[in-house]
């Protein structure tokens, strides 16, 4: 449960969110790709199950799209206009709000990093509510991603070698009954102060990120693809120039992702990765399947393994490393 706002002006209107501001990019969002994204009228039964959904129904229009294409240009021009008109300072104040509660409950936390030397200082993503972090040893915290396009954050990991270097994964990995997509890698190298995109926007959900011990310019990044279609923009990358740029080492099919990663601490040769099977859009859930599998390369990636020698076959769903 998130907690709920009420206009002083309006006070039977109640809406429920984490931020103000999060309260006008639901509502540009709603009705910008209610007209961009839907192409044609939904039947009576498809009416009925969007009442259902509601009050998350631009969910679930965004989701139903062209027949079974999700219409992600028209989802990204909506995220645009409702960032850009956020920045503007004519907009920020959309009425008088005063938070309702419930103020002890927040969104699902996907990724905590502690700074290697100065644990007093951490940063935490969330699957829908950015990043936030304290220097304080968490007394207080402060947000530090919010004017970015995706606040949802898949994993974060500090440079090793130089903590002042902090790399973002927007997408939300859980990819639940309202997946979050991203736009790839943000990087930071003052601490969070700022941050650049550094590619792999394709892959719209990056589940993990692991930067190496011995060279902190090699870089792996797992990546679950669009979950509302099948897409090739799955797997695991690698960067051997600190994000600059990124190349497909593992890719399984169009419908299975890298859901985790483990790296050797001594030797950033030996990799494991992860599969996982999954699509989620209004017609199909796949969950599990074939291709669940755990893969090694003992090589930087240039070559993999799939494990097996006791480990059970079949159909599975998502498998931890």
């Amino acid at each position: 449960m998130l907690p709920f706002f009420v206009n002083l002006a309006h006070p039977n209107t109640i809406i429920m969110n984490s931020k103000p501001h999060l309260i006008f990019f639901s509502s540009i969002i709603a009705v910008a790709v209610t007209i961009l994204a839907c192409q044609q009228a939904p039947t009576p039964s498809e009416q009925r199950l969007a009442k259902m959904m509601g009050p998350v129904d631009d969910d679930f229009l965004m989701r139903y799209g062209d027949g079974n294409k999700f219409a992600l240009q028209s989802y990204e021009r909506a995220l645009l206009q409702a960032q850009e008109m956020y920045q503007s300072s004519a907009n920020r104040v959309a009425g008088n709000w005063v938070v309702q509660g419930p103020g002890n409950l927040g969104g699902r936390i996907n990724s905590l990093a502690v700074h290697p030397t100065n644990p007093s200082i951490q940063y935490l993503g969330f699957s829908k509510g950015g990043i936030y972090r304290p220097t304080n040893n968490g007394v207080t915290w402060t947000p530090i991603f919010d004017d970015k396009m995706h606040l949802n954050i898949g994993d974060i990991a500090i440079d090793p070698s130089n903590p002042s270097i902090v790399y973002a994964g927007t997408g939300d990995p859980n990819i639940s009954g309202y997946p979050s997509i991203g736009d790839g890698i943000y990087k930071s190298s003052n601490g969070g102060n700022s941050w650049t995109n550094t590619g792999l926007k394709e892959t719209r959900i990056i589940s993990q990120i692991h930067v190496s011990r011995q060279n902190p310019n090699t870089i792996y990044a797992g990546a679950m693809g669009l979950p509302f279609a099948k897409n090739s923009d799955r797997g695991l990358y690698k960067s051997i120039n600190g994000g600059t740029s990124w190349d497909k080492i593992l890719y399984v099919n169009d419908s299975t992702g890298i859901i985790d990663i483990a790296v050797d601490p001594t030797n950033d040769q030996v990799i494991y990765a992860v599969s996982w099977n999954r699509i989620r859009n209004n017609k199909n859930s796949i969950v599990s399947g074939p291709d669940a599998n755990i893969y090694k390369s003992t090589n930087g990636g240039m070559t993999w393994d799939k494990l097996g020698n006791g480990l059970p076959t079949g159909n599975f769903s998502r498998i931890g490393i």
